[in-house]
């Protein structure tokens, strides 16, 4: 029963918030960044070049995390775009205050950058990110479908970092998880301490993917 009379106000108090967009000129780069990493990776002496936390990643090729500071046309147009965009995001979400910021202060820095090469059946279990301000994925190659099962997997799932304990139909609009689907030339931005993984991918194409963390300011 509702009560026209009665007014409720509403407080949205430390809402997770994402970000998306698409480059609308990923197709002028994206065969340059596959060729590139796949040249990059060829040399690799271990699966996991980074040597971070090697045991939660399986049947995937994991790049050091300077991918962003490699001196290929590509990747620097792609680290042009997700600079632009993410300062873009967060001149929205932080609202008057950016405007008063110095050019400096408001400057994204983009301390780490990797890029990930996920064979058929590779996934990268549940992690956090540390150290940064905000963390980003962008899909250069979305990968295809396994043709005997139409399965393509590979989500990227993201996990409430406010645990309830409880779940009736009361508070059923706070769903435990929330996946995205790769698509070529997706960006999605993303607090570091909401934990995220990448399911297992079924494709037979390699699936090429670039993740990195910002910290604003600072460097």
């Amino acid at each position: 029963m509702q009560d026209s009379s009665l007014q409720i106000d509403r407080l949205d108090l430390w809402p997770t918030t994402f970000f998306s967009c698409t480059n609308p000129e990923h197709h002028l780069i994206k065969e340059d960044l596959v060729s590139y990493f796949n040249a990059v990776s060829s040399d690799f002496e271990y699966d996991i070049e980074s040597g971070v936390a090697v045991g939660i990643k399986d049947n995937l090729l994991e790049s050091k995390f300077d991918i962003f500071k490699h001196d290929n046309e590509a990747v620097q147009e792609l680290k042009n775009f997700c600079v632009t965009a993410t300062s873009q995001a967060l001149s929205e979400i932080n609202g008057q205050l950016w405007r008063f910021l110095s050019d400096e202060q408001k400057s994204i820095n983009i301390d780490e950058s990797w890029f990930h090469i996920t064979k058929k059946g590779g996934y990268h279990d549940v992690h956090t990110h540390s150290n940064c301000s905000w963390s980003g994925i962008y899909y250069v190659q979305q990968g295809d479908q396994d043709p005997l099962s139409d399965r393509f997997g590979g989500n990227n799932r993201f996990r409430s970092s406010t645990r309830m304990g409880y779940f009736d139909y009361g508070n059923r609009y706070a769903s435990d998880s929330y996946e995205v689907s790769p698509e070529d030339g997706k960006m999605i931005l993303f607090p570091p301490h909401v934990p995220h993984s990448a399911t297992p991918y079924w494709g037979n194409k390699d699936r090429v993917v670039v993740a990195f963390n910002i910290r604003v300011g600072t460097k």
